[in-house]
């Protein structure tokens, strides 16, 4: 089987949560056998199925041609909104008196064989704003790679010191909430460390002088570096007070490899992390701070914590699931 995947046509100057998804899952697939390629704007030959990675609206063009030439699709949806429920159902009907629907994003939606989505919250909201009578949705979740799992903290410590310290990943941008965890902290004995690319210069530059001696900042840090997973295994936490998620590829990362988790209480994350993290409200600095006081008392299994979630989450499993759905569509 030959599968393409269509990924933004800025994909590569702007990285971010759905390109490193398209990325591990061809790669996921590429070790199970199938054949993968990405598309390029002067291709005319596609796989047996193609896969869009997002709900662009300019995907519809595309999307038309391959109906017209008898070629499957699918489409992982990556619908992040920060409204829910009544929001977006009035938000639909002001659009559609505006003449402003997404109509182009829906009729994709619609020819699709497959909806992929990655939790109920996601698959709501899209009912919300496209309607109840989109093709089948099924539920695929974010893999994480065997790397993650019960990692080696030496590497980070040898370049940064031993101590406790509280661990945030995750781009540079006003709405992954460093700045909300760089107040929480404040008079807290524990020195924090950020990983991430950056995408607000400005907002990264005023996280760093609101920060304390000592924080760590990491703004190159690749997926494939080795000190990624070793930084997750030196932490005591991982916080993300992020306002806006579908299912944090770093969130998980961070519970494969054993940390004590905070997360916000916006993006519907107690479907996946249930127990094993603490909930907070990523506007409030002061609920941030309890928070991460609750996780840092509890009684915490790491080892156990993080078997538990590879078993569910590694590559090789949730990229079977998804061959499956190709191969039934074939």
């Amino acid at each position: 089987m030959k599968v393409t995947a269509c990924l933004r046509y800025e994909a590569g100057s702007m990285m971010g949560g759905g390109e490193l998804q398209a990325l591990d899952t061809m790669g996921a697939l590429a070790e199970l056998g199938v054949e993968t390629e990405f598309y390029n704007v002067l291709n005319r030959q596609f796989g047996d199925v193609v896969h869009f990675y997002g709900s662009m609206p300019y995907y519809h063009d595309l999307g038309q041609f391959l109906k017209q030439s008898k070629v499957p699709y699918v489409v992982s949806s990556i619908f992040v909104s920060r409204r829910s429920g009544l929001r977006l159902r009035v938000k639909r009907t002001l659009s559609k008196l505006q003449g402003a629907y997404p109509k182009h994003i829906r009729r994709l939606l619609m020819g699709a064989e497959r909806i992929f989505t990655l939790s109920a919250l996601e698959e709501r909201n899209l009912v919300d704003v496209f309607g109840s009578d989109l093709p089948r949705r099924i539920r695929a979740p974010i893999g994480i790679d065997e790397r993650f799992h019960r990692p080696d903290p030496t590497l980070f410590r040898d370049r940064f010191g031993e101590g406790t310290f509280i661990l945030h990943t995750g781009s540079y941008s006003e709405r992954k909430g460093q700045m909300a965890l760089i107040r929480a902290a404040r008079g807290m004995d524990v020195r924090l460390v950020f990983a991430g690319r950056v995408h607000e210069r400005p907002y990264y530059e005023q996280c760093v002088a609101a920060s304390s001696q000592g924080t760590v900042f990491l703004t190159d840090l690749a997926k494939e570096d080795p000190l990624l997973p070793a930084a997750y295994a030196a932490a005591e936490a991982f916080v993300l007070p992020s306002e806006a998620e579908i299912l944090s590829a770093s969130a998980l990362e961070a519970a494969v490899a054993g940390c004590r988790l905070v997360l916000s209480d916006s993006w519907g994350a107690e479907e996946f992390f249930g127990t094993d993290a603490e909930y907070v409200n990523a506007s409030s600095p002061a609920a941030v701070r309890a928070g991460l006081q609750r996780a840092l008392a509890r009684t915490h299994m790491r080892q156990a914590q993080g078997d538990a979630f590879f078993e569910r989450f590694q590559w090789r499993k949730v990229a079977k699931a998804i061959l499956a759905q190709y191969e039934e569509i074939v």
